[in-house]
């Protein structure tokens, strides 16, 4: 009986064993999801970065070609009443060109918005996941904090 119950120890920390590795390798798992987790919002930070200045360019570049045509049309005013017809010209396009910007403004932000929310979105749905995978390392670390004491005991009785 004294070798049956050997076996049946040798059997249970065998069990005990093998459930410490399964949980170690989901340890290891779960602080690589939160590094990659961390590398993905790193990631999405430098694009809304990039996003936000090439925005900043766009409507610099823009303010600039609006008041440089302003310039000229009145330039041309001034130069001549004859060319009347020419300045009239150069307001349609400087109102198209404003209408354009306008536009290409409007668009702009829409799409920064949608990315920005998407993003909002995406940091969110990160965020979540960090928050479970520290739950679950918490988790595993309590299961192998029990695990250890039921180990401790199981030698404490083997010796005795």
């Amino acid at each position: 009986t004294l070798n049956a119950r050997d076996k049946e120890q040798k059997k249970h920390y065998d069990e005990v064993m093998a459930r410490a590795e399964a949980a170690e390798e989901e340890l290891v798992a779960s602080r690589m999801v939160a590094k990659d987790c961390k590398r993905n919002n790193e990631m999405l930070e430098n694009k809304l970065t990039t996003l936000k200045d090439r925005i900043k360019m766009a409507e610099s570049l823009h303010e600039k070609n609006e008041k440089e045509l302003r310039e000229e049309i009145l330039t041309a005013k001034q130069e001549n009443e004859k060319l009347s017809t020419l300045i009239t010209s150069l307001k349609e396009v400087s109102e198209k060109t404003i209408k354009e910007y306008a536009s290409n403004k409007r668009n702009m932000q829409s799409t920064l918005e949608k990315e920005l929310k998407e993003a909002g979105l995406e940091c969110q749905a990160l965020r979540a996941s960090k928050a479970n995978q520290q739950r679950k390392l918490h988790e595993i670390q309590d299961m192998m904090e029990k695990q250890k004491s039921i180990d401790e005991e199981l030698i404490h009785q083997m010796k005795i």
